[in-house]
């Protein structure tokens, strides 16, 4: 059975969503991780680096919860059975709220005191360090309570009585290649569309092309390695199931798999290309079509997983 276009493109959509969503919280690791490097190695060019991918995660983490608001809203109004297990008991959704609205605060005060705490850096590590762990914290458990709600009860809610119920107890041969999956696909993400926003500032803030050059050859790399690393996330997970599809269902989910991967090993090679060019900021081209890559990378593997999940 071959999905139609409009299948295709609704994935795709989906998958564009997804990744926009992640690489806001990637964004914040990244931009913890260039900040620790750049103490230990002592380059004042990585300092910036993270200080402009610090700024991307808020306009990411801003247009999150503006989709999530959206998607809550069209819920309301076409399916609010949908969400009555979490207005039935409210308590269930204070962990997430609580680790999602804690990363939210701490990536404000992440980017907001780069200048007052220049001379505190260790403290300014320490409110990103909480950034990033919560907002992958926040991620953990929105997976895990999906997986739950949806397990073993597909196209229905299950509401746990428990806050442990909701979030400690979701199918475990699903949860731990899932979230290694999007853990990985959200690093891929921050650093990737950190290239983007590097280029689309350029003009504006003009540090400098050693500065970009240099910016650029770090954030391909950084892309470059999730998103390899992530087709072996993929793998664990859907090779454990492939028999469990149904077998009409597994030439589109063999096609869509092995998309995914093609793109991303392509992805990750005009990245890597660029990392190793004397004059990457010539290769612009292949730059935003290793983006272009990474969005159909994505959308391989979803597409693969929710026939998994569904089946």
């Amino acid at each position: 059975m071959q999905p139609d276009l409009s299948s295709l493109g609704l994935l795709a959509a989906l998958s564009l969503q997804l990744l926009l969503e992640l690489s806001g919280l990637g964004a914040l690791a990244v931009a913890f991780l260039a900040e620790g490097l750049a103490e230990r190695r002592k380059q004042t060019l990585l300092r910036k680096l993270a200080q402009q991918i610090s700024s991307l995660s808020l306009w990411l983490l801003g247009y999150t919860l503006a989709s999530g608001g959206a998607m809550l809203w069209l819920i309301q109004r076409t399916r609010p059975e949908l969400l009555k297990p979490w207005t039935d008991k409210p308590a269930l959704a204070l962990p997430l709220a609580a680790t999602l609205g804690l990363a939210i605060l701490c990536a404000v005060l992440y980017r907001a005191t780069w200048r007052p705490l220049r001379e505190r850096r260790t403290l300014h590590r320490g409110i990103g360090l909480v950034a990033a762990a919560s907002g992958f914290a926040g991620l953990a458990a929105a997976l895990a309570a999906k997986l739950t709600l949806i397990q073993p009860f597909i196209g229905r809610f299950y509401l746990p009585s428990t806050v442990a119920g909701l979030y400690l107890y979701p199918p475990q041969h699903l949860y731990w290649p899932m979230l290694a999956h999007v853990l990985l696909w959200a690093m891929a993400g921050g650093a990737g569309l950190g290239l983007a926003y590097l280029l689309m500032r350029r003009n504006r803030d003009d540090f400098g092309r050693d500065y970009y050059a240099f910016a650029v050859r770090h954030c391909a790399r950084w892309t470059a390695a999730p998103v390899l690393l992530q087709l072996g996330a993929a793998a664990a997970l859907l090779l454990p199931a492939w028999s469990r599809i149904p077998q009409p269902m597994q030439s589109t989910a063999l096609g869509l798999a092995a998309g995914g991967a093609l793109c991303a090993v392509l992805a990750a090679v005009l990245l890597l290309g660029v990392a190793r060019s004397d004059t990457p900021l010539r290769h612009k081209p292949a730059l935003f079509g290793a983006l272009l890559l990474l969005a159909c990378a994505l959308a391989g593997p979803t597409g693969a997983m929710m026939l998994v999940i569904n089946t």
